[in-house]
């Protein structure tokens, strides 16, 4: 009797959903923290470290999905999603400084920048490293 084992997704299609949950991710706790900062006095510290916060859960989910899917080289696959997620950022920061006409916003927060990447590839290399973990728990367990 054969077992009902799923197969690994290749790492393209896993990276390109892991985008798209990342995205959606980042969309639901921006609108979120948004509404939260909005019903309150909040500092400017606050709603950047809310920023910080979103892009790190939206990073993390993505490499978890990315990892649950390729069920393999959950460190790479996350920090490629994480690197996806970072680059899709800057272009659409790029396309609103251009419709605005507001300046390059990139130039105006180039010291954030950089921490932003990190804060994307690294939490995306954790889910990355946990989905790869989980998905292997469910394939031993035969689920």
């Amino acid at each position: 009797m054969k077992k009902n084992i799923k197969k690994a997704v290749p790492a393209p299609r896993a990276l390109c959903i892991s985008v798209t949950a990342s995205l959606a991710a980042a969309l639901a706790s921006l609108m979120l923290f948004a509404f939260y900062i909005s019903s309150r006095d909040v500092p400017d510290a606050v709603a950047q470290s809310a920023v910080y916060v979103s892009f790190a859960v939206a990073c993390g989910l993505g490499g978890l999905v990315c990892g649950i899917l390729a069920g393999r080289r959950g460190l790479v696959l996350g920090a490629a999603c994480g690197a996806a997620f970072f680059g899709l950022l800057c272009i659409a920061g790029l396309v609103y400084s251009a419709v605005s006409g507001a300046g390059p916003a990139l130039a105006a927060e180039g010291g954030d920048m950089p921490l932003r990447l990190v804060i994307c590839c690294a939490f995306g290399m954790a889910g990355g490293i946990a989905g790869v973990n989980l998905a292997g728990a469910r394939r031993r367990a035969g689920r």
